[in-house]
């Protein structure tokens, strides 16, 4: 499926998996900050785009399509979006995670 043929947001997981590659990487918008981006090699990620709290506006990777599926991206997405809100860096607090994790 070609970009210019979605016709709804968020993606849904069958629209995600025949998504095509193009000659440039591009991120397709899915809701709330969230896009999925595809490489041209075909390979898939999602992405949260956030607002640091100097200002600036950077992108943190939610993993790779289709490891996490559209709906577990949102629930990560809407968590590091709480972290945003509580003026914690999300990146920092995922690296917090995985090194509790890695603990276990």
């Amino acid at each position: 499926m070609k970009r210019s043929e979605i016709k709804r947001r968020p993606l849904a997981d069958t629209v995600v998996a025949t998504l095509e590659p193009e000659d440039k990487k591009y991120r397709e918008h899915d809701g709330n900050s969230l896009y999925l981006r595809v490489k041209p090699d075909g390979r898939k990620s999602w992405q949260l785009r956030y607002k640091k709290p100097d200002g600036k506006w950077s992108w943190i990777g939610l993993g790779g399509y289709p490891e996490v599926g559209g709906s577990l991206a949102r629930q990560k997405a809407a968590g590091m979006r709480g972290d945003v809100s509580q003026g914690r860096n999300p990146l920092a607090m995922k690296h917090t995670r995985k090194a509790a994790e890695a603990a276990k």
